[in-house]
């Protein structure tokens, strides 16, 4: 699931996405995303923001 780190703890990694899902996992479960993931984060971020003006 493509997000962004919003903080890093020892060993604990928090994420969050633009629709503002945040979440931790253990650093050993996170990579670096690929060009495709880059695309799909944006895309989703301006999804988001489009519901959230329209709405």
């Amino acid at each position: 699931m493509p997000a962004v780190v919003a903080n890093i703890e020892h060993r604990v990694v928090f994420l969050a996405r633009p629709t503002g899902l945040e979440w931790h996992v253990p650093w050993t479960r996170i990579r670096p995303a690929t060009e495709w993931e880059k695309h799909q984060l944006v895309a989703l971020g301006q999804l988001h923001a489009q519901r959230q003006k329209g709405a």
